[in-house]
């Protein structure tokens, strides 16, 4: 049974069942239900070409059976999709765009040191090099890993001493 529009117009909660849920049927359900139903129908065609003898009937029952099956199921893997790719989206929303900047810079600082600290263990320049150089990575990675656990463990008890 329909509800009936409000005063002002609204009618979000009327209407399709996608609109009751807050979702509206968007290319990636859509892109996912035809993956769904394109692998139910191969999965149909496999068995109808392995129960019996292969005729077109039942192959063609096999895909039509198969596609259908999967066009029931995946409703709801459907939607099970278009609120996982939404909600990061309504996440960063959220988020200032200065953190954003600031998170994926930090991401390719990272990312360039351990490659540049990477380089001498993968490929060092002779033998001879190769120990030295992974004695200093592993110890400025123990001094490194100090260093933050200190800096955060201050900051933890600075937050609970604020706190009380």
């Amino acid at each position: 049974m329909l509800a009936p529009p409000s005063r002002t117009g609204d009618r979000s909660g009327v209407g399709a069942p996608e609109a009751r849920h807050g979702l509206t049927r968007g290319p990636s359900v859509e892109f996912v239900r035809l993956i769904i139903v394109a692998l139910f129908a191969a999965g149909g065609y496999t068995v109808a070409m392995q129960v019996s003898e292969p005729s077109t009937q039942r192959t063609l029952l096999g895909v039509v059976l198969g596609s259908g099956v999967g066009f029931v199921l995946c409703e709801s893997f459907g939607r099970q999709t278009a609120t996982a790719v939404s909600s990061p989206d309504r996440e960063f929303r959220r988020v200032p765009q200065a953190e954003v900047v600031a998170g994926a810079a930090g991401v390719i600082v990272g990312l360039a040191i351990a490659t540049l600290a990477a380089i001498p263990i993968v490929r060092p320049p002779s033998a001879l090099a190769a120990w030295p150089v992974a004695t200093f990575v592993c110890a400025v990675r123990v001094v490194a890993r100090n260093v933050i656990r200190n800096a955060t463990g201050r900051m933890l008890f600075a937050s609970l001493q604020a706190g009380s």
